[in-house]
């Protein structure tokens, strides 16, 4: 059973206000529903990840959620970023030096006559 075409826009805008655990479930819910080749049909007009909605599935049916784990993304905090001078000092020691760039200069006014003035 496929959905409405009024109704792609609301699948839609549901699983963007979703997050986690919780849009996954409901990916996977919707595609159930529709039946075989359901999650074809979701990522080719709804414009979801596959991978994501096997995810779902797979929640779905066992029960249990997959963690996300955001944390072990590693994102760096500005403490562990290396300061000015260090980022300085590495591109000096590689060779970039700051160098002054000539101004663009407009091109000289052509003095040929063109074809359709010759005649």
């Amino acid at each position: 059973m496929r959905p409405d075409p009024e109704m792609i826009p609301v699948l839609i805008d549901t699983a963007k206000a979703l997050k986690g655990s919780q849009r996954r479930l409901f990916m996977a819910k919707t595609v159930a529903a529709m039946g075989r080749g359901g999650q074809i049909w979701a990522e080719a007009h709804l414009g979801w990840n596959r991978e994501t909605i096997r995810k779902g599935m797979h929640e779905f049916r066992s029960g249990m959620t997959c963690v996300d784990a955001f944390d072990c993304r590693r994102r760096y905090t500005d403490a562990e970023l290396p300061t000015q001078q260090t980022i300085n000092k590495k591109l000096n020691l590689l060779g970039f030096r700051l160098t002054k760039v000539a101004k663009s200069r407009p091109q000289k006014k052509s003095s040929r006559p063109t074809p359709s003035l010759s005649n």
